[in-house]
């Protein structure tokens, strides 16, 4: 039996045989994988953007008003501080060899009758349900959150991240790119925001594991958030398993007894609710902002226009776009005290050379 990298049907061919017999099978018969998708990008508000980075600036004033004197004394004071993030760079890069297909079960996935294999309907089977897809289900899990750009290439062939002053090195720029060093995720953000004091996380403690406990919890914490700033906030951004004990406690601490609450997400005395997201899985941080401060600038987008390249009995396929999850102003952030640094465990974990 044949395997090449791209395609492997070894486990058809053993079952089923290495021949291709017509029972009407279809694509339809090709049960998919369940991918996760991309559930916080969503909720960033797309710009169109020409540049490598994006900036913005926040502009404050201090008090300016007085008492009325007949001198003039002059009292105000504009003070203007950037933020920039660079847009992440990401691209898919794939060679199929569909003549592999044939002879086997997945034939009819062949077309042998057109001589240009580029022109297969797999090819276009493979992009919509397989790669693109995958490259959703990648960006959530592995960028979105827990992204962390690389800055720069070592030639000594070693690997070194310093959690610190937040750089991360890699050994080469000619072997394949981990996905989460495409660019900075929320994560690695808001770790710098809080580094450069811009952000000042609220102090809650550890997380009760008590459904009802960490409802009153997250109450709490959203009572520590600034008046002005708490009206303007939408979202309260945190894991799967964080909003599931959210509404675990919510439906218990409220409608057992006495008072029923319809939307077990909100957050009591507040517009806010809980929001999952599956880029945050197995992180304790709680974050949020305003929805007018979360943009995705981008460059160009993923779509269905690949770069299909013929060679021989194979099809290349490449595709590229840029863009970033980030905010316009920092201060407008809010975040709990976990996960706001990076540890030599996280390092080890998500950030070291495969």
């Amino acid at each position: 039996m044949t395997t090449y990298s791209d395609i492997d049907i070894d486990q058809i061919v053993a079952e089923w045989g290495k021949e291709y017999v017509d029972r009407g099978q279809t694509a339809r018969d090709i049960k998919m994988k369940l991918f996760k998708m991309d559930d916080l990008s969503m909720y960033f508000r797309q710009i169109p953007w020409d540049e490598s980075h994006y900036k913005s600036v926040y502009a404050t004033i201090d008090s300016v008003l007085q008492a009325f004197s007949i001198p003039f004394t002059a009292k105000n004071k504009s003070t203007f501080t950037p933020w920039q993030q660079e847009l992440g760079e990401f691209k898919i890069d794939a060679t199929s060899t569909p003549d592999t297909l044939w002879p086997s079960y997945l034939g009819f996935l062949t077309e042998i009758e057109k001589a240009d294999r580029s022109k297969w309907g797999f090819i276009k089977w493979l992009i919509t349900e397989q790669l693109l897809p995958q490259a959703e289900e990648d960006f959530i899990s592995e960028v979105a959150y827990k992204g962390w750009k690389i800055t720069e290439f070592n030639a000594a062939k070693t690997v070194s991240q310093a959690g610190a002053v937040f750089t991360r090195q890699f050994s080469s720029n000619d072997i394949v790119q981990p996905a989460n060093g495409s660019m900075d995720g929320i994560k690695h953000q808001i770790a710098r925001m809080v580094a450069l004091g811009r952000v000042t996380p609220i102090t809650v403690g550890a997380w009760s594991i008590d459904p009802v406990t960490f409802c009153g919890q997250i109450e709490a914490f959203v009572k520590e958030i600034p008046k002005e700033l708490r009206k303007k906030i939408d979202f309260l951004f945190m894991s799967e398993t964080l909003r599931d004990r959210y509404v675990d406690g919510r439906r218990e601490k409220y409608n057992l007894y006495y008072r029923q609450e319809s939307d077990l997400e909100a957050i009591d005395k507040s517009t806010i609710k809980v929001k999952q997201s599956d880029a945050m899985e197995g992180s304790e941080q709680v974050w949020g902002t305003t929805p007018k401060n979360r943009i995705k600038p981008s460059r160009s987008n993923k779509s269905s226009r690949f770069d299909v390249q013929k060679e021989k009995r194979q099809v290349h396929l490449l595709n590229n776009w840029s863009y970033v999850i980030t905010f316009d102003v920092p201060e407008y952030v809010i975040t709990s005290e976990h996960d706001t640094t990076f540890t030599a465990q996280d390092i080890a974990d998500h950030y070291t050379e495969a």
